[in-house]
């Protein structure tokens, strides 16, 4: 038996509610990997000082904070993700020799053709 089409309404608070997920599900990995790291600075530390609990939790969940955002430059800044695999619509920069896209806007080889202009 053929499905009965969505109404437009109904497909609005579908993808609302998907989008609402998906956000609460990033902020909760997100979360989740500042408390790994705030728990293994908490560690050391409780190890290596003797300070009281509340200098230890403050101290270790900023130091968490820094270094996901020091994390996060260096991510962007060494372009560890290739742009085409986030927005397919990107236009990208062209090989000199076969014309076919990068893989990276500063890629110095081809994958396709096998072209090498490192210098």
């Amino acid at each position: 038996m053929p499905r009965k089409p969505k109404t437009p309404v109904k497909d609005f608070f579908a993808g609302a509610a998907l989008l609402a997920g998906f956000g609460l599900l990033y902020i909760l990995f997100w979360l989740l990997a500042l408390l790994a790291i705030a728990g293994m600075i908490f560690f050391g530390l409780t190890v290596f000082t003797n300070w009281n609990l509340g200098e230890r939790l403050g101290c270790s969940l900023l130091s968490a904070f820094i270094a996901m955002k020091v994390l996060w430059f260096i991510s962007e800044m060494l372009d560890l993700i290739p742009a085409s695999w986030i927005d397919g619509k990107k236009k990208m920069k062209p090989c000199p020799e076969c014309g076919k896209n990068l893989r990276t806007a500063l890629a110095q080889q081809c994958m396709h053709c096998g072209a090498d202009w490192h210098t």
